[in-house]
């Protein structure tokens, strides 16, 4: 993870966050600030405050609009998330999932 000027979430990042906490059934707050992204270029951001030490809160699989299924992880603590890693299954892509399309971790994707 690189560090980038600091800006607000887009709506589809902060949707697809929204989405992954409701899933995970925590009751933490969509961060504001994104302050890192991923060198290889994926989708993958790091939020504002970063703690040290993060665990993998929620782990889902979503579809892309353009059809390409990925994975997702939501990183954080008890208090804070503090990123989003988006994985390729396969196909390459740098987009985000639809939030719509999430669903929780079951050992393979939905396809």
């Amino acid at each position: 993870m690189r560090d980038v000027s600091p800006r607000s979430l887009s709506e589809e990042e902060h949707s697809v966050v929204a989405r992954l906490i409701d899933l995970g059934g925590l009751e933490l707050s969509v961060p504001s600030t994104v302050v890192g992204r991923c060198e290889c270029g994926c989708a993958s951001v790091g939020f504002e405050p970063a703690e040290a030490g993060p665990k993998v809160l929620v782990h889902a699989y979503g579809r892309t609009a353009a059809g390409i299924d990925v994975g997702t992880l939501l990183w954080g603590h008890a208090s804070s998330v503090s990123g989003l890693e988006v994985y390729m299954l396969g196909t390459d892509t740098s987009d985000l999932p639809q939030a719509n399309s999430l669903h929780l971790s079951s050992g393979a994707p939905a396809s």
